[in-house]
């Protein structure tokens, strides 16, 4: 299927009703130390151990 003129609506997130409840309650502002630990998320590889492979076995 070929989607031709296809448009995407791209919204300012801190307009939307549920996260500036969120800031205004909860998270304080856009950068804050509680907005970074809790919303912003980060890569960090899985260790395998011989523990885990054995329960697979």
């Amino acid at each position: 299927m070929l989607f031709v003129n296809v448009q995407v609506v791209v919204a300012d997130p801190f307009n939307i009703p549920i996260i500036k409840g969120l800031y205004n309650e909860w998270l304080e502002q856009p950068g804050s130390e509680k907005a970074k630990r809790y919303l912003h998320t980060e890569y960090h590889p899985v260790v395998k151990s011989i523990t885990s492979q054995l329960q697979n076995w």
